[in-house]
């Protein structure tokens, strides 16, 4: 058997996607890294003890959305809005 299926299961890897709800895009499993990544939006997700943890604040942006994500912030503080 080889390391990736011993982490996640093929037939529960092809249900899995993405929990973002813009996203839904679908997950590949980097064993090396002990991640599933979306190959649509690039968020990774850990695996601790075979289990994917899949909430949204454990889970890891790309470079890319993390400076989205700080640019949406600083435009709602510039505006006024708490976030």
């Amino acid at each position: 058997m080889s390391e990736q299926q011993e982490l996640i299961p093929q037939w529960l890897l092809e249900i899995m996607c993405c929990p973002v709800p813009e996203c839904r895009g679908d997950l590949e499993l980097r064993a090396d890294i002990l991640r599933l990544v979306c190959k649509k939006c690039g968020r990774r997700y850990p695996i601790r003890d075979g289990i994917p943890v899949m909430l949204m604040k454990r889970q890891s942006c790309s470079l890319k959305d993390r400076r989205r994500a700080n640019s949406e912030a600083s435009g709602a503080r510039a505006k006024g809005w708490r976030t």
